[in-house]
C-alpha cells in the first residue's frame, strides 16, 4: 500500500492537471445526505458479511471501508469528504479517483499478468472468464478501492496521524500528533504484522520453485524456469545423464512452474502419480483434490479444489488441449 495508495492519488491529480472533468458539477442536494452516520454502521455490516462468508460476499469489502471511513472526515473536514462533494453536486474529484483506479488497476493487472510471482485469481462462478488473471466484473474493484483508500488516507487526516498532501500541520494540532503518531505506528505494525502471517496461512499457496539440484549435476542449468525450457535430449547430453532421467526431471520442472504450482504442490502431485503435464491435464478436479488432501491426517487449506482446477485447465493447454 506504500506504492498502490500514492499511484491512485497521482493518477487522480495527473487528470486534474489534464483539466479531465472540470464541467462535473451537478445541482446541489437541498437537504444534504442526512443520518450520514448510519453509513458507517451499513459499512460495518458489510464489511461483516464479507469475514462471516468471504466466498461470497468478498465484493462488498470494496465498498464497506468507505463507508466506515468518510463519514469521520465528513464530520471533521468536509472539503476531504467525497460524501460531503456528492451534496455539493461536486463530481470531479470522485470521477476521477474512479478513472485513475479503473486505469492503475488496469495497468497493475498487465503486470501480473505476465509475471512469474503473481496472484492468480479463484473467483467463485468466474474461474472460466478473465482478462489477463482477472474475471472482467473484477475491474469493477479498482474504481471503488481508489475511493476507500482516498477515505481511509483522509480519515488517518482528520484523527492527526497523517498530513494532507501540501498541508503543513497548524501549530495548535502539532502537539497531539507527536502523542499520536507513536501509538498510530505500533498499531499500524501490529496489523501489518497479523495481516502478513495471515496471507502466508489463508491467501498464499505457492512459494519460488526451487531447483534442489547443483547447477553443475545439469551442466549448468540454474532455475526452474530455465530447466523446464530444455528439450530432454540436450539436457541428457549437457548433464551426463541418462534420456529417461532428463525427460523425467524437464517433465518435473514444467510441472513446477505451471500457474503457482510450485516445488511442494509439484512433490504433493508425484506422490499421487501425477508427474507429468498431460497426466495432470486428465485428472478429475475434484478426485485429484481429494487424493492431495488424503496424504496427511491434518490436511492443511492448500490447495483448494479451486486451485486444482486451475492447475488442471493450464495443463490441458501446455498438454494440447
Amino acid at each position: 500500500f506504500a506504492t498502490v495508495v500514492p499511484a491512485v492519488f497521482l493518477a487522480a491529480r495527473a487528470l486534474a492537471r489534464l483539466g479531465l472533468g472540470s464541467g462535473w458539477v451537478s445541482r446541489p442536494m437541498r437537504h444534504g445526505l442526512r443520518q450520514v452516520d448510519h453509513f458507517a454502521w451499513i459499512g460495518l455490516g458489510l464489511l461483516g458479511l464479507a469475514l462471516w462468508l468471504p466466498g461470497w460476499f468478498f465484493p462488498l469489502v470494496w465498498g464497506a471501508l468507505f463507508l466506515v471511513a468518510d463519514p469521520i472526515v465528513y464530520r471533521q473536514r468536509p472539503d476531504l469528504s467525497l460524501i460531503a462533494d456528492i451534496e455539493r453536486g461536486d463530481w470531479r474529484r470522485i470521477g476521477r479517483l474512479l478513472i485513475g483506479g479503473l486505469v492503475v488497476g488496469g495497468l497493475w493487472e498487465t503486470y501480473n499478468h505476465w509475471a512469474r510471482g503473481k496472484w492468480i485469481y479463484t473467483v467463485p462462478l468466474l474461474e472460466n472468464l478473465k482478462w489477463f488473471e482477472m474475471p472482467p466484473l473484477g475491474f469493477v474493484g479498482f474504481p471503488f478501492f481508489a475511493l476507500e483508500a482516498w477515505a481511509m488516507y483522509q480519515m488517518l487526516v482528520v484523527l492527526g496521524v497523517a498530513v494532507d498532501a501540501g498541508d503543513r500541520i497548524p501549530d495548535h494540532q502539532a502537539g497531539g500528533r507527536r502523542v499520536r503518531l507513536p501509538v498510530a505506528a505500533l498499531l499500524a505494525v501490529s496489523f501489518s504484522i497479523v495481516t502478513l502471517l495471515g496471507m502466508e496461512r489463508f491467501t498464499i499457496s505457492s512459494t519460488v520453485p526451487a531447483l534442489g539440484i547443483r547447477p553443475a549435476a545439469l551442466g549448468g542449468v540454474r532455475s526452474v524456469w530455465e530447466l523446464a525450457q530444455h528439450t530432454p535430449s540436450t539436457l541428457a547430453s549437457a548433464a551426463g545423464i541418462s534420456a529417461d532421467s532428463a525427460a523425467r526431471l524437464v517433465e518435473f520442472a514444467r510441472v513446477v512452474t505451471l500457474r503457482g504450482i510450485g516445488t511442494g504442490h509439484a512433490y504433493a502431485l508425484a506422490r499421487v502419480n501425477v508427474r507429468t503435464l498431460c497426466g495432470l491435464a486428465a485428472s478429475d478436479a475434484g478426485g485429484l483434490w481429494g487424493h492431495l488432501h488424503a496424504l496427511s491426517p491434518a490436511p492443511s487449506r492448500r490447495p483448494t479444489e479451486a486451485e486444482v482446477r486451475v492447475w488442471i485447465r493450464a495443463a490441458a493447454r501446455a498438454c494440447g488441449g
